[in-house]
This record gives structure tokens, C-alpha cells and sequence, in this order.
């Protein structure tokens, strides 16, 4: 070992080898862009999807999916509703107070048996710092 040439060949091989455990170590504590977000509640991209409601169960229900996510938080209201000659009917509706960047998603229903031909829609609203926004599923009519 105290040849010559083996001492700095082995020195070289020691210090790669430290170079490599101390990039390791390094990469593993060093926190990345997706590391350092909460984990602890899914991520989503923004976006408003309200389902035309539709007919379930041999046409005695209404029923209506719908699912968001929002870059601010703020208080959602969503209404499944039916058209009558006085203006729109609400006939279910769900309101919370939404995080940012998480997705909800539910159904809103109604048990309509027996009681005529209407056209239904899905009604969304949400509130920031910055505005109010509407939104509104496509209309669908159907017997009950």
C-alpha cells in the first residue's frame, strides 16, 4: 500500500465514492417543487364540470353529478332545479366552503315519481376576493 501509484488510486476511489454518497444524501434532502406542497389532500387542475341532470331508477328519480376545483378558496353553492312557470324550483343543493386546489365532486337527486314532464338544470355559484361566478349545466327534459 505504500507503493507509489496504489495510495493516490485508492485515495481517487475513496473520494468518488464519498462525492457519490454525499450527491445521494444531497438529493434526498434537498425539497423538489412537488415535495414541498401538502400531500395531505389531492391536487387538482381548475375546472367546473355540472352533468345535465337525468333519469335513474325506471324514471322515478333526478339526478345530477358535478365535481370543481378552484384556485381560491370560497363558498360554493350547487342547486339541482327544475324550469316552472314562475321561474326555477330548487330541488336539492349542496354548499361548503372550498379549499384551493382540491377537488369535490357529488351527486344531487330528487324523487320526482308521478309528477309530470320538466326540464331540469344543475346551478352552480362560487364566490372569491375577485368576484361571483355562475355556472349552469345543459337543460334536459324528461317525464318523471
Amino acid at each position: 500500500m505504500t507503493t507509489k501509484g496504489v495510495q493516490p488510486k485508492m485515495i481517487r476511489k475513496m473520494l468518488v465514492a464519498l462525492a457519490l454518497v454525499a450527491a445521494l444524501v444531497g438529493a434526498m434532502a434537498a425539497p423538489t417543487a412537488a415535495s414541498a406542497a401538502p400531500t395531505t389532500l389531492a391536487a387538482c387542475s381548475p375546472h367546473v364540470s355540472l352533468q345535465p341532470p337525468y333519469s335513474k331508477f325506471d324514471g322515478t328519480e333526478v339526478w345530477a353529478n358535478w365535481n370543481v376545483c378552484f384556485t381560491t378558496p370560497g363558498p360554493w353553492v350547487v342547486k339541482l332545479e327544475r324550469k316552472r312557470w314562475y321561474g326555477w324550483e330548487k330541488l336539492d343543493s349542496y354548499s361548503a366552503t372550498l379549499k384551493a386546489y382540491v377537488g369535490y365532486s357529488a351527486s344531487l337527486s330528487y324523487h320526482c315519481d308521478g309528477q309530470g314532464t320538466y326540464t331540469y338544470r344543475l346551478n352552480g355559484r362560487f364566490d372569491n376576493a375577485i368576484g361571483t361566478y355562475y355556472y349552469y349545466s345543459s337543460e334536459t327534459r324528461f317525464a318523471c
